[in-house]
């Protein structure tokens, strides 16, 4: 399975010690290297950094896809942008993201369902979420 993430997710799991549960779900996950970097910026001592630096199953991929990733940033933020260009040329089976404006690119894009559920996240026919992941990254944004 080929899964895309964005910053969020690895660094707010990271801070609440569950980072694990992404392996655990997807095994493998990728991220561009402005995620990289955004992470990476949050300082050497930031749990997130530290799992990016010595976890193998985190892997910085460049993106190639230049004329995607230009018209992504006019609304989104670099991060973002690497991170759905990166899950197109990827033809990635998950893209983890978390910002509305993001997700909404990323669905006109992937051709997804225009529908959201009452809690903005895509139906659980489309994008499989499992129940622990889910609670984590509640009390993450809490």
């Amino acid at each position: 399975m080929i899964v895309v993430s964005d910053t969020s997710a690895i660094s707010n799991l990271a801070a609440i010690g569950r980072l694990e549960l992404l392996q655990q779900l997807y095994g493998i996950i990728l991220i561009p290297p402005a995620v990289c970097q955004e992470i990476l910026d949050s300082g050497e001592t930031d749990p997130a950094t530290l799992a990016i630096q010595t976890l193998d199953w985190i892997e910085c991929q460049p993106i190639t896809n230049q004329s995607l990733w230009q018209k992504l940033q006019i609304n989104l933020d670099r991060g973002e942008a690497e991170a759905i260009t990166l899950a197109v040329e990827l033809k990635a089976d998950r893209l983890i993201i978390d910002e509305r404006r993001g997700r909404n690119e990323a669905i006109q894009i992937l051709n997804l369902p225009k529908r959201l559920s009452s809690k903005h996240e895509l139906p659980s026919s489309h994008v499989p979420i499992d129940d622990q992941l889910k609670l984590s990254l509640q009390m993450a944004v809490k």
